[in-house]
């Protein structure tokens, strides 16, 4: 049986806060991407209903959230098995420069998304290095970020649904 272990609340407060803004900005910027996917007639010859587009959106943010968590709890070996042999020819470091300039630019472009991006990450991994600090398993771990990621940002879109219809 596991044992109760002490529960990092703040870290649970900043992330559940954190996620359910997010799908309620999400869920307020869906009628501007209605609106726009519905203005181009047809996508790859299909035509789109507002409520197909609005499912479609929502399902785009839940993998979002899902990723975000889910990349936050992958060992590091991954990436070292990922990366590791990646930068030791000539040609693989010009990919690379060329990779991360690309990378700003749009960085630069779109900062307001990044932001965005940046605050979810950064709570998502408070809330990650706490419950290792405090010796949870990888696997509840893994549990607990996907779940209350995804129940706060359900909540987020729940909440601007109900307030504003």
């Amino acid at each position: 049986m596991l044992k109760l272990k002490k529960i990092p609340w703040l870290s649970i407060i900043l992330l559940l806060l954190t996620y359910s803004s997010f799908g309620w900005i999400f869920a307020r910027s869906t009628s501007r991407w209605i609106q726009w996917f519905l203005e181009n007639d047809s996508w790859f010859g299909l035509t789109l209903s507002e409520p197909v587009v609005f499912f479609t959106l929502k399902i785009i943010g839940l993998i979002l959230v899902l990723f975000i968590s889910l990349i936050l709890t992958t060992p590091l070996r991954f990436f070292n098995y990922l990366f590791g042999t990646w930068l030791q020819s000539d040609t693989k470091a010009l990919l690379s420069v060329l990779g991360f300039a690309f990378a700003a630019v749009l960085i630069a472009c779109w900062l307001e998304q990044f932001i965005r991006l940046l605050i979810l990450t950064s709570a998502a991994m408070l809330f990650r290095f706490e419950l290792q600090r405090n010796n949870y398993p990888q696997w509840l771990r893994k549990l607990l970020l996907g779940s209350l990621s995804l129940i706060s940002f359900l909540t987020g879109l729940i909440l601007y649904q109900m307030i504003n219809t």
